[in-house]
């Protein structure tokens, strides 16, 4: 046979030269250290440095996600945190450095490294900002500490001053101090605030707002929006701080700088800006004139610098620098210096075993149903469904140094697994792997069959083939049941056809050879079917048994798109159902009789209890099917058929739509096993008027997608029903709607029958025989289980089948049909991902960001640059977000963002899955004090959280009905253990969150007495001083008792009545300490002064809902009192569900009044301004007249809008809130107060990236331009108030409750311009 005698000496020298032979055919090659590799190293072993803070003599700083301590001069560091630490701060003296751990500050001390925890704040962000100096207060207004919190006997560093985002609804950051001797931490400002500084040897304080690193604080680079950094200077410390204008005087600028990062140092307040490019260090005078810059970095930018010991350390592309202040205010030649750091080899080059259940991402079955393929973590398995091992299906491409990522797999008709991999990227690669091992199959005796036997038996039986030009990225990817060819969908909207061309022989074909010969080389080649001019303009593509049509959806308007018929020989395409209705999920039936698809056509209007509105019902989405042959019958019409041949129909024909015999049919197929190929029966297609030929399945209304059909004609769905859901502040989101159930619809019945419920998403078998589901357990906490099962059948185990008695229903096997994922050995390299994740995240933003000149910047080079310099040195995880989040600012445009892993080890803003090792933090909803009372102490309420007190989720534990704890009451014990000032009730409630307490309080009302009662307690020695003087007493009664008792004994033999024994005794000392308690105004008889509750302690997330709840009401009430109740106020925190749900809320209610307040501050944007707008310039259309004496005159429609409207925004305001803002102010609707908004109007959501271990790239896909000349404005610039009003920060700790009910500033204004107008009007 010569051409298997040529196929062996290709395969052969293919071998040798890809080196997948052993010597003698392929040498050995010595390994050698490139210079660029060389470099590499050097850079991992001086790490990227974060977050640094120095002393006299020592730098802290982050690296590896922990805290690592080195000398002024650099050298080796010390390790100082092993569990993930962040944002350190050293003290004055050097010898403590506090820290962040996920969402609570921490201290330590530098010689031991032994930490202790300050706060327990449970959720959101914190870090530790100042140190309060020995004889300063933390703010300028009176604040109480403890004698007791002093950690020197100077008073100084005993108190901190953290920055937290745990206590404010709208997740802002509030700065409180924080003892280190224990206790609650005190509020001390009534405003945004995350930075503060105390003048040394001086009375005077600097507030910044927005002070953190702008790279990871929703800024960027060449930030100009109204979200720039603010400083206040309070020079006298009288507690009335000014604001300080920073601006670059010298380029006539009017606009604040982008400042982060102020310190006052002597008399020049120093900050990071960037007026001139990358940010570097500068400073001004008190007053805020003579800029100076002090650093001349030209790319990177500088971070986190602070100021410590007279000196200023910051970071620069990872690197530590620091800076003489004092020296470079002088104007002299001081320049910043490179402290170096060595650290030596990471650990992330190691390989890591990872439970692949967890990563499962894609479960395939084999055509046949007899193997599968599992994608995990981006690497694809094939294994055996029940037994056997999991083999890894690796890409034969070149190897890029780092990890490879499979996209896309999926099975061709040979019964081999294609998979497409990114080691090219941008171009796409194709490997072709061989097919399954089948160990008890036929050993082959054809030289050309045993060849290629042994080549995939010893592993190197892949082959690696690559387009010529890129395509885009993969969005379906479906294989023709007929030949080994694809269909594919791309982001760039484009169908491409992907075959495998031979270099012998044909390509395959459906007709001729279907089977692309993998015993000679092969190439890829793509063809172009169709392209869309719309975003997602094609999805969902589908072949014909016969692998000659292929059907897909189109979106050729705005809201619809219309399902395609294309033939694949000639190109023809026909629209069989066009775009007047939103199309999609075609499927042909096996016997290419019929074609289904879903479709929202049916409309049907209900009328909204909300507002009265008509709207349309979730849920209306059916299948439909397309007859596709002229002559064909309505299959919806039963036949007319006598009961007993129904019953012999539904027994013995099964369930095909042609009504064949399934046992004729499969003997059949059992004797084209031994015969030579045949082509598959040809589908003829009637074009003319299949429009026209669309029926609707018989089937209820509900959520349908994902229709199929199997092999015995059934036609599967799954369906859902869409549940609403009250949305929350934080956390809280409404849940994406559950698993579904799967049925099928049987023909011959002509009703659906349940298979399963709980099912995610299934997928057939190319035979359509069998089905593989991805299934999850009812609850949030359900685990997800694949399983596989024959194509039409119920699950064993649902709800009326149980299964065989003795069927084991739980575990992995055929009995239950459940996968044993954890088959897979998963094994990582930290170091290769990492690289990986930066390459596809480079790659992607040049493939999906919506300008293709990405605003002027070179990205390929800076890449480069990033790759070169930076991404060597990254040593964990974090260190990488980190360093692609710099790198997306680089783009200069909001909405770019990049996230850890939701399964990370360790968690640096309180917002991930890190630090687990803390628990869950309870939460009861109150702010207390401590309260001294004689000998002791308790915790007295002074506000509680009462949120909507009829909600669990809603509102503040401690609020709800039959609690009973008021504000003023004082709580004395946590499950029974005894409070005291160290310790605070959070810190009592650690890891509670969901679980019950016991809190014992006593009501305000009986605080006298038992003030009086723990006096007493208290002067007889405390408790144990009360037990003895009990004792004693009993003693005396005792004594006395005896006495009596033998005078009883005397007067007994005198013939009178004898005394009463113990009981007596018991009762006149129970009578005693009553009449005690009496002279303090306790009367025992009325019961305990004290109470007893059981109450369940709350998460952050609920605390933050019903805190919103209050912060609304009370502004609302504010807004009512001071009007008179002429004008009305709205809060809308963001444009999504829980925006639309609280502007609905108040709407009804509050526009009945003469003018209304709209309250956009702190919005985080959406997408339902249009919708918000549109029913506030909605004007009456007149009255509705009542009948005298039968009401009030209505106003039609009843939810108008006054003619008079106020908007008030703030830097806050962001996203859809800032378009709401100026289309508010263009279409002159009113007034808007308040500052500049944030500056980013652009689209997200429709490119973003799931990287490789489960973090998340975001990049904007569109612009926002604004009609009417704006253009592009409102982006990196935002919108601009009519009315600008600031809100300074003031003192909070000490004032009066009367002075908090105060409306802000911004608010105050609001309220007199709507007075105003009603004065005018």
């Amino acid at each position: 046979d010569l051409f298997a005698v040529a196929s062996l000496r290709f395969l052969w020298a293919s071998c040798c030269c890809r080196g997948w032979m052993p010597a003698p055919f392929a040498p050995v090659a010595r390994p050698t250290v490139a210079a660029s590799e060389a470099s590499a190293m050097a850079a991992e072993g001086a790490g990227y440095i974060r977050q640094p803070t120095a002393s006299e003599k020592h730098v802290v700083f982050v690296a590896e996600d922990n805290l690592w301590l080195v000398g002024r001069e650099g050298g080796c560091p010390r390790r100082l945190t092993t569990q993930g630490a962040f944002h350190p701060l050293l003290s004055p003296s050097g010898s403590l450095v506090a820290f962040s751990v996920a969402s609570d500050v921490w201290v330590l001390e530098v010689s031991t490294a032994r930490p202790r925890r300050l706060t327990w704040f449970g959720g959101g962000s914190a870090m530790p900002v100042a140190w309060v100096p020995a004889g300063r207060t933390p703010s300028s207004s009176p604040f109480s500490v403890p004698a007791s919190a002093t950690a020197n006997g100077d008073g100084s560093e005993g108190v901190l001053v953290v920055a937290t985002t745990s206590e404010d609804p709208h997740g802002r950051d509030m700065l409180f101090a924080v003892a280190l001797a224990g206790g609650t931490p005190v509020p001390l400002f009534d405003s945004e605030l995350d930075a503060i500084n105390y003048e040394v040897g001086g009375k005077g304080l600097l507030l910044g707002r927005h002070m953190y690193d702008p790279v990871v604080a929703s800024r960027w680079k060449g930030y100009r929006g109204g979200k720039s950094g603010f400083v206040w200077l309070d020079r006298e410390g009288n507690g009335e701080p000014k604001r300080l204008p920073l601006r670059d005087e010298t380029a006539g600028s009017s606009e604040d700088l982008n400042v982060s990062c102020a310190m006052w140092i002597q008399d020049r307040i120093w900050f990071v800006a960037d007026p001139d490019g990358s940010a570097n260090l500068w400073s001004v005078d008190l007053d805020g004139q003579g800029l100076m810059k002090h650093s001349q970095h030209a790319f990177f930018d500088v971070r986190n610098a602070k100021v410590g010991a007279g000196s200023i350390v910051y970071t620069v592309g990872g690197e530590l620098y620091i800076l003489e202040a004092a020296a470079a205010a002088a104007k002299s030649k001081a320049a910043p210096r490179r402290i170096p750091v060595e650290f030596g080899a990471t650990l992330a080059h190691l390989p890591q075993f990872l439970d692949a259940e967890e990563h499962c991402e894609a479960v395939l079955l084999h055509p046949d149903g007899h193997h599968c393929a599992v994608s995990c973590r981006g690497r694809a398995f094939e294994m055996a469904l029940w037994e056997g091992p999991a083999v890894a299906a690796r890409s034969a491409g070149p190897d890029p140094g780092r990890a490879v990522r499979c996209l896309a797999m999926e099975y061709l008709y040979s019964g081999r697994l294609v998979t497409v991999t990114d080691e090219l990227m941008p171009v796409l690669s194709f490997t072709i792997h061989p097919a399954p091992c089948l160990v008890d199959g036929e050993r082959p005796t054809k030289a050309q069959d045993w060849l290629s036997l042994l080549i995939a038996d010893a592993g190197v039986g892949t082959q690696h083939m690559r387009l010529e030009q890129p395509i885009g990225k993969i969005l379906d990817m479906v294989c023709s049941p007929a030949h080994d060819a694809l269909v594919v969908t791309t982001n760039r909207n484009e169908l491409w056809l992907i075959e495998f061309q031979p270099s012998v022989g044909g390509r395959p074909s459906p007709q001729e050879e279907p089977v692309a010969n993998a015993d000679v080389p092969l190439t890829v080649e793509a063809k172009l079917l169709d392209k869309s001019e719309h975003e997602e303009g094609l999805f969902d593509p589908c072949w014909s048994s016969d692998g000659e049509w292929v059907a897909y959806v189109r979106k050729d308007s705005k809201r619809g798109s219309s399902i395609v018929l294309l033939k694949i020989a000639s190109g023809e395409k026909t629209e069989v159902s066009d775009s007047g209705f939103s199309n999609y999920g075609p499927c042909f039936s096996a016997d290419g009789r019929f074609l289904s698809f879903m479709s929202s056509r049916s409309f049907a209007p209900f009328e909204d209890e909300v507002t009265s509105e008509l709207t349309f019902a979730c849920g209306s989405t059916m299948p439909y099917l397309v007859l596709l042959q002229e002559d064909a019958l309505n299959p919806f019409q039963r036949s007319a058929l006598s009961p007993a041949e129904m019953r012999d129909r539904e027994d013995g024909a099964g369930d095909n739509a042609d009504g064949g015999d399934e046992e004729e049919r499969d003997e059949d197929e059992e004797e084209d096993i031994e015969e030579k190929f045949q082509p598959p029966e040809q589908i003829n297609i009637d074009i003319g008027g299949i429009g026209r030929r669309i029926l609707q399945f018989p089937l209820p209304i509900g959520r349908y997608c994902n229709g199929s059909w199997t092999d015995g004609g059934k036609f599967q769905y799954l369906r859902g029903y869409g549940v609403a859901h009250q949305p929350g502040m934080h956390g809280d989101d409404p849940e994406e709607d559950g698993p579904c159930a799967l049925f099928a619809f049987s023909f011959q019945r002509l009703k659906e029958e349940k298979l399963a419920d709980g099912v995610q998403d299934y997928q057939l078998s190319m035979d359509l025989r069998n089905m593989v589901l991805s299934c999850r357990e009812p609850g949030p906490d359900g685990e997800e289980e694949w399983r596989v099962h024959v194509a039409g059948e119920k699950l064993p185990g649902g709800d009326d089948d149980e299964g065989p008695p003795d069927a084991d229903l739980d575990s992995p096997g055929p009995e239950s049909g459940i996968l044993d994922i954890k088959r897979v050995s998963l094994e990582v390299v930290p170091r290769l991902e990492w690289a990986q994740v930066f390459e596809e995240s480079c790659a992607h933003v040049a493939e999906m960001y919506f300008d293709d000149e990405h605003g002027g910047v070179d990205w390929s080079a800076t890449c480069a640059r990033y790759r070169e310099e930076l991404l060597p040195r990254v040593r964990s995880r974090i260190e990488l977000t980190d360093l692609v989040t710099e790198l997306l600012a680089e783009l200069g445009i909001s909405h770019c963002s990049f996230s850890d892993p939701t399964d990370a080890e360790c968690d640096e803003d309180g917002g991930g899955g890190g630090a687990s090792f803390l628990g869950a933090q309870g939460q009861l909803g109150l702010r207390a004090s401590w309260q001294a009372i004689e000998g002791a102490g308790a915790w007295r309420v002074e506000q509680l959280t009462k949120g909507d007190t009829w909600d669990a989720r809603y509102s503040g534990p401690l609020a709800r009905p039959g609690v009973g704890i008021t504000e003023g009451a004082f709580i004395i014990a946590v499950n029974r253990t005894k409070v005291c000032a160290e310790v605070s009730l959070e810190q009592m409630l650690a890891n509670s969150s969901g679980a019950e307490v016991l809190l014992t309080y006593v009501p305000p009302q009986n605080a006298a007495r038992y003030a009086q009662v723990q006096g007493m307690l208290h002067r007889s020695g405390g408790v144990d001083g009360l037990r003895k003087l009990v004792a004693s007493q009993r003693k005396s009664l005792e004594g006395k008792g005896a006495q009596d008792r033998k005078k009883g004994k005397k007067k007994k033999e005198k013939g009178k009545k004898a005394r009463k024994g113990p009981e007596a005794i018991q009762a006149e000392a129970d009578k005693q300490l009553a009449q005690m308690l009496r002279g303090m105004s306790i009367d025992v008889s009325e019961g305990p002064i004290w109470r007893t509750v059981r109450v369940k302690a709350v998460g952050l997330e609920t605390k933050r809902n019903a805190s919103l709840r209050d912060l609304v009401e009370d502004r609302s009430e504010i807004v009512h009192s001071l009007t008179k109740g002429r004008v009305g106020y709205v809060h809308v925190p963001d444009t999504c569900e829980l925006g639309f749900a609280e502007f609905y809320r108040y709407y009804g209610r509050e526009s009945e009044r003469e003018a209304l307040i709209v309250d956009l501050r702190c919005n985080g944007g959406g997408y339902a301004t249009e919708l918000l707008l549109k029913q506030l310039r909605n004007p009456p259309l007149g009255f509705n007249m009542l009948r005298p004496g039968r009401g009030k005159l209505q106003v039609s429609p009843e939810m108008s809008t006054p003619g008079h409207l106020v908007l008030l925004i703030d830097e806050n305001t962001s996203s859809d809130g800032e378009v709401w803002a100026e289309a508010f102010k263009r279409f002159g609707m009113g007034k808007v107060v308040g500052v500049r908004t944030w500056g980013g109007v652009v689209s997200v959501g429709g490119a973003d990236l799931e990287t490789i271990d489960g973090g998340e790239l975001s990049i904007p896909y569109q612009h926002y331009y604004t009609p009417g000349g704006g253009g592009y404005v409102l982006e990196n610039h935002g919108a601009d108030p009519d009315v600008e009003i600031h809100w300074p920060p003031a003192p909070l700790a000490g004032a009066a409750d009367g002075e908090r009910r105060r409306p802000d500033p911004q608010l105050a204004e609001a309220m007199r311009i709507a007075e105003e107008v009603l004065a005018q009007s």
